[in-house]
């Protein structure tokens, strides 16, 4: 569910450009991951109110719920 929010974007939130930005993809691409995921719940995503000119736009911010883990075991021994 998306939560509509006024003003500054808390920390960690970030803009799809932002995102794609961090993550050396296209803007497209970025968006599809994003959407990805978000449904499998590793991203919130809340809409902020931001001054685009003249006007306020809704534009969807989205942060890391849960960090990603890598397949390496935290000892750094080999099984």
């Amino acid at each position: 569910m998306q939560q509509e929010q006024i003003g500054a974007p808390e920390a960690g939130f970030y803009t799809t450009i932002q995102w794609a930005e961090k993550i050396h993809r296209s803007i497209p691409q970025t968006q599809r991951l994003l959407r990805y995921a978000v449904a499998a719940g590793e991203m919130e995503v809340r809409t902020y109110k931001i001054v685009v000119g003249m006007f306020k736009r809704p534009v969807p911010h989205y942060r890391i719920v849960k960090p990603v883990r890598s397949g390496r075991s935290s000892s750094g021994k080999a099984s």
